[in-house]
């Protein structure tokens, strides 16, 4: 049944009853509404465009991807024939976004405040203004309670002080998750980070929860609490080497033989050798980037990741005669031109091994990703030459990748690595690194305020061009894990070498329900609403 209501008489009842996804569809600029719920999609009716001002006092009921819930306990309305045939449901509850003028439920009355909080002046501070009110601060504290000592921060990348980048760190405030009757706000304070390979990732040393009551005057007023420190955020690092490398050497046998033979031997003060092997592990486990409320309590999203490379060298030769045996003088003389055998060539093994790995927890389920990567050289230089070879790589990644790399290698010298030291690291504090890699592939984290993602690309540089692929991960969210690793395309934007890329997804914390665009081909995803 079509409904012939008006805009106005829909909005007289509900200032905007229209629940479930909001999408265009490629090429249409038209906004539409899947109400999800076995009835059809329908266009949103034209104010619905006009609400998205940033002025507008329904700005915050846009759709939104990872919005909060406002539910005060409110019976749902008695149905509308009318309303539900133009698309739209009557609800007790619905989506709202995270900033602008939020209801907040105090007493027995539904305000709509904006509350900001901010670091400014050594101080964290909290304000609340009223719709057509100023602003006021509600509650602060001292920066100095939960910021890190700067002097010890270090970079995972490796192991330098954090200060030779950033002389001087930078906090600020994102809010992590509001109470369904608003009157509780998760705060996220957070140290500016450097998202490059080399650098670390905004991180959260301090989860603050400002509570809102009302004093005797009937004001409003507000209490900062600290739920979390540093130290229960940054999770476990261990960064460990292992080195045992030796020098191939020879020594020579005099008369009757006169020979020499290849012998490998440790060298002590050498920072290098050609045979034996060396490797290293990065890893982090459990750092919080996200939290949302459970009741009184809060759940934490936490991260994981490893990053291991070994690497093997073996350099070998044959024993040869390095004089002429003389039985007369039993002496080795020296050849004569012309006389001396040729000496055996060197030859060269050496094998690398890469391993990446990415996990989210939350509430008990986990998604992950990793990349693995192996090479083998194999090499040969005549006495006197240059060393030359093959080399064949291997690349996969748990998406649904894999390559095999063989070529030759170009005339040049033999290998050696050098020698891996543990780091000194007593007293250092490790900052996180940015939740993403590049080896032959590139996997990257998707992090939205109560869902994340990940994202694979054969090629981030080449992402759109023909035959490159790039694939959307489930989407581990407050009820779960949705969805499967999925071959679609992804948009990148930007181009620099940090992953910057258009991810759409959502999840309804009314209903439970989540999307990706990779699960909608031809839509792109504005949110629920």
């Amino acid at each position: 049944m079509a409904s012939n209501w008006p805009p106005s008489a829909i909005t007289g009842i509900d200032p905007l009853p229209y629940h479930g996804l909001v999408y265009t569809v490629q090429g249409n600029p038209q906004i539409m509404l899947d109400p999800m719920d076995g009835r059809a999609p329908v266009p949103m009716p034209a104010f619905y465009s006009r609400y998205l001002g940033e002025n507008h006092r329904m700005a915050d009921y846009a759709a939104q991807q990872d919005g909060y819930l406002w539910d005060i306990g409110m019976p749902d309305p008695p149905p509308s024939p009318e309303i539900e045939a133009a698309g739209g449901k009557l609800l007790g509850r619905r989506i709202v976004g995270g900033g602008l003028f939020l209801p907040v439920r105090l007493g027995e009355l539904t305000r709509h405040l904006f509350i900001s909080g901010s670091v400014f002046d050594g101080q964290v501070r909290f304000e609340a203004q009223l719709r057509g009110g100023m602003g006021r601060t509600l509650a602060q504290l001292p920066l100095a309670d939960v910021e890190l000592d700067w002097s010890k921060a270090a970079i995972e990348y490796d192991g330098s002080l954090a200060s030779r980048i950033m002389p001087v760190p930078s906090y600020g405030l994102s809010k992590l998750d509001i109470s369904p009757d608003g009157t509780r706000h998760l705060f996220g304070v957070s140290l500016a980070g450097l998202a490059d390979t080399a650098g670390w990732a905004t991180t959260m040393v301090a989860i603050i929860e400002l509570v809102l009551s009302l004093d005797d005057q009937g004001e409003v007023k507000g209490v900062a609490t600290i739920r979390r420190t540093a130290a229960e955020l940054l999770g476990s690092y261990s960064f460990t080497v292992n080195s045992d490398l030796q020098r191939l050497s020879s020594v020579a046998d005099g008369y009757p033989s006169c020979t020499s033979h290849p012998v490998v031997q440790d060298r002590p003060n050498e920072t290098s050798g050609d045979n034996g092997a060396r490797g290293w592990e990065s890893k982090r486990t459990g750092v919080v980037i996200g939290a949302v409320y459970a009741g009184d309590d809060i759940d934490l999203i936490t991260a994981s990741y490893a990053d291991q490379r070994s690497e093997t060298i073996s350099t070998t030769t044959d024993s040869y005669q390095w004089g002429k045996p003389n039985a007369d003088s039993g002496t080795c003389e020296p050849w004569q031109p012309g006389e001396e055998p040729p000496r055996p060539p060197t030859r060269q093994r050496y094998t690398s091994t890469y391993h990446y790995e990415l996990a989210f927890s939350f509430r008990g389920a986990s998604i992950d990703t990793s990349m693995d990567s192996d090479r083998l050289v194999t090499l040969m230089q005549p006495s006197g030459g240059r060393a030359t070879g093959t080399s064949v790589t291997n690349d996969s990644a748990s998406a649904g990748l894999q390559r095999t790399l063989e070529e030759e290698v170009a005339p040049g010298t033999l290998q050696s690595l050098d020698k891996l030291n543990p780091r000194n690291d007593a007293g250092l504090i490790y900052l996180p690194a940015a939740l993403w890699a590049t080896n032959y592939y590139t996997v990257s984290a998707v992090v939205r305020r109560n869902w994340v993602s990940l994202a694979t690309f054969e090629s981030y540089t080449l992402t759109g061009q023909p035959g490159y692929k790039t694939f959307w991960g489930p989407l581990l969210t407050p009820l779960g894990v949705v969805g499967e690793t999925t071959e679609y395309p992804i948009r990148t934007s930007g181009s620099g070498l940090v992953p910057n890329f258009i991810y759409n997804a959502a999840f309804n914390p009314i209903n439970g329900q989540a999307v990706r665009e990779c699960d909608m081909p031809g839509r792109t995803i504005a949110g629920f609403i």
